[in-house]
């Protein structure tokens, strides 16, 4: 894939999705880290600085796009791409997370796992 090892944070709360996503990453060569909360996030950005982050907005606790606007309230966005990731699919929501912040709306439906990689590269050459 690539020569340098890249970082992705996925923001994910179903078990079955950080599984299926995190072994094709992985295959493809990305080092994978998942949080579900706000305060896993900011750890993991803070000690593994990540070069990217997949966001999902339909999450336990606290929505995806909660965090994303923490994340872009601390110019967190300015640095690391932040990729929205969710089966949530309108025009209206995707126009909504780019002004919060977000670099893209991906559905979740629109790639299979093994495309994802070459989608997220485009962020990261």
């Amino acid at each position: 894939m690539a020569n340098k090892k890249y970082k992705i944070l996925m923001v994910e709360d179903d078990p079955d999705q950080i599984l299926m996503y995190r072994t094709q990453l992985e295959i493809d060569g990305f080092k994978v880290f998942d949080a579900k909360k706000y305060d896993d996030v900011v750890k993991i950005l803070v000690k593994e600085k990540p070069d990217m982050v997949l966001l999902d907005i339909v999450l336990g606790a606290e929505s995806g796009e909660d965090i994303l606007k923490k994340l872009s309230a601390k110019h967190v966005t300015d640095v690391i791409p932040v990729i929205v990731f969710s089966n949530l699919k309108s025009d209206k929501d995707e126009q909504k997370y780019i002004k919060l912040g977000a670099r893209e709306y991906w559905p979740k439906t629109k790639f299979l796992p093994r495309q994802l990689s070459d989608v997220i590269m485009r962020f990261l050459k």
